[in-house]
């Protein structure tokens, strides 16, 4: 594939401990060696199921909400539900992948594998983007526990990616990984400040940690940002995902959260009003559209058997 043979900071350089989210209840898997010339390598040992279940706010907040609340609960168990769906049908057909290959194989993923991983990643982000837009809590209106719980599955998405030499759909992936770090790290900045003025008693080793640990997600968000541009440039775009890039180049939306309001990922159809450019402070649901488009694209091209999954909003 066209575009950088290498780009700076891959998983292998990278280590998922930089941030605290790693440590969530999702196991990261052992990141992957990728070939110089972009395309497939062997992984480094690691399985290519997703973890365990995602988080999931059960008790989301909204559920007895008015008017644009309720409509963003309800869009959120839509997509919720269709990125779980995702997400099993990568289990599935990993572990199908797992029985039947030789074992020096076994570890390797699919582009249909990997496009339901990516995708289920969207969706989950845009299902919890809703579930922020429904809420009323500290930290404005982010549930940080669906957002924390996130990183296992795109962790295995973007090692998918970086295998299989799909330089645009990986830059998709660090361009996600960067906007959610950037989201958190807004959340704990008010966190802290809260804790901070309510004079809780707080130690200065404990207010030490908290900065040293927000300048650290801040650094990494900064550093995917970077990859990510490199590898959704012009000329990577143009290479393999020309569709994509025309619709980039003629958009016309405000790239802002009011106008986020209106987008409507639920198909490659709806997804043509995405905003350009992006980057990590995007609103989410520019994120989304532009990656589930480039997913589509991305399975045209490999002429795999992999379809977009529609989701209706309720």
């Amino acid at each position: 594939m066209a575009g950088a043979a290498h780009y700076p900071g891959t998983l292998s350089s990278i280590s998922p401990s930089t941030s605290p989210y790693y440590s969530s209840s999702h196991p990261s898997p052992v990141p992957s060696t990728t070939s110089s010339a972009g395309g497939s390598s062997v992984s480094g040992g690691s399985s290519l199921r997703t973890p365990p279940d995602l988080l999931v706010n059960g008790a989301s907040v909204g559920h007895t909400g008015k008017g644009l609340q309720q409509l963003a609960v309800n869009s959120w168990n839509a997509y919720r539900s269709a990125a779980r769906e995702l997400k099993h049908a990568a289990d599935a057909r990993a572990s199908s992948l797992s029985a039947s290959r030789p074992s020096y194989l076994a570890a390797r993923p699919t582009q249909v594998s990997a496009l339901e991983q990516l995708d289920a990643v969207l969706l989950f982000c845009y299902a919890f983007w809703l579930d922020d837009l429904a809420a009323s809590c500290p930290g404005g209106g982010c549930i940080a526990k669906n957002w924390i719980s996130l990183f296992g599955l795109l962790r295995y998405a973007t090692n998918a990616h970086s295998d299989l030499g799909n330089d645009v759909l990986l830059g998709v992936c660090r361009l996600v990984e960067s906007a959610v770090l950037r989201k958190l790290h807004a959340h704990d900045s008010a966190v802290l400040l809260k804790t901070l003025t309510a004079n809780t008693g707080v130690s200065m080793g404990e207010v030490t940690q908290m900065v040293q640990r927000q300048t650290a997600d801040l650094e990494r968000s900064d550093r995917l940002a970077a990859q990510a541009r490199n590898l959704l440039s012009l000329s990577n775009l143009a290479a393999s995902h020309p569709e994509l890039l025309a619709k980039a180049l003629g958009s016309t939306v405000v790239n802002s959260e009011a106008a986020a309001k209106s987008v409507d990922p639920g198909s490659e159809e709806s997804c043509g009003g995405l905003a350009w450019p992006l980057d990590s402070m995007s609103a989410m649901p520019f994120l989304v559209a532009f990656g589930r488009c480039a997913v589509a694209e991305q399975a045209r091209r490999a002429g795999v058997e992999f379809a977009l999954k529609v989701v209706e909003r309720e």
